[in-house]
């Protein structure tokens, strides 16, 4: 399991243009692999639109609220879907719970 104060490791696909992110974790954040051809077996998986993203960095849009929509979705091995959600200082959500939504 990954350290406290960590997200864990994930992939993000955009459905949109169908590009496969990885984020690994580091010990000093996470490493990013744009393109990958598909995701870790074993890590969960983050699938939305580019547009959606775009607002969630952007703060124009919580990240909570693009979930309960439907706009953000997550799988992976059971009980390990939403393990990306962990906030924490490094964790790759940590700036997307603005204050919009």
């Amino acid at each position: 399991m990954e350290d406290e104060g960590k997200g864990p490791s994930f992939s993000l696909v955009l459905i949109d243009t169908m590009l496969w992110t990885r984020f690994e974790q580091t010990d000093s954040g996470y490493a990013v692999k744009v393109h990958v051809e598909q995701p870790s077996y074993d890590a969960p998986v983050v699938v939305t639109h580019g547009e959606v993203l775009a607002a969630l960095v952007e703060g124009k849009l919580e990240l909570k609220r693009a979930l309960l929509r439907g706009l953000v979705r997550t799988y992976g091995p059971e009980g390990r879907e939403g393990e990306f959600l962990q906030v924490g200082p490094q964790s790759p959500v940590s700036g997307m719970n603005s204050k919009n939504g």
